[in-house]
């Protein structure tokens, strides 16, 4: 499920009594384990004449949350996986190590931080930077880590301030790295 407070996960339960008796015509309440109050719960259904009642949640936080029915009995169960949403200009970024010699082997550093809308790291993503000027020479960028950052290396043989921008997954436009 995407946290981006609108794709939901549907919690389905099974009311019993004490022996193992359908119960219906109840509407459970329940809860997920929650990191800065993310979650946003609608109400259940009553349960049918199976017992089964249908609730449903949503999140802003990515993050493994385990679900617990609260009433009419105490119940903890399975778990429910939020995963950050698509990478957003307003909360990634692009920095690099500045001064580097402009000799065409030194390189800097260019961290590539991802985020989604909700300040999710997003993991696994290998993004791809431009940077103005000539004479650049790019190095493969990693694969952003459970942090959200990759790290890439730039060269360039001409002295001038260049302009870094991530291209992929997401446009922005960050700080400069200056060659000299």
């Amino acid at each position: 499920v995407i946290a981006n407070g609108t794709s939901s996960s549907s919690v389905t339960v099974t009311l019993r009594d004490a022996f193992g008796n359908l119960i219906s015509g109840q509407t459970p309440t329940f809860v997920a384990t929650d990191t800065g109050a993310t979650n946003s719960y609608t109400g259940c259904s009553v349960s049918n004449g199976a017992g089964v009642s249908t609730c449903s949640f949503t999140s802003t936080r990515a993050q493994s949350k385990t679900v617990s029915m609260t009433a009419p009995v105490a119940v903890t169960g399975n778990s429910v996986v939020f995963q950050a949403g698509a990478a957003s200009a307003a909360t990634s970024s692009i920095t690099s190590t500045t001064p580097i010699t402009a000799d065409g082997s030194s390189t800097a550093t260019v961290f590539i931080s991802l985020f989604d809308a909700f300040n999710n790291a997003i993991a696994g993503v290998v993004p791809t930077f431009s940077a103005s000027g000539t004479g650049n020479s790019y190095g493969a960028c990693s694969s952003s880590n459970g942090a959200g950052t990759s790290t890439c290396t730039l060269a360039s043989t001409v002295a001038e301030s260049k302009v870094l921008s991530i291209v992929t997954p997401v446009a922005d436009t960050g700080t400069s790295v200056v060659f000299q």
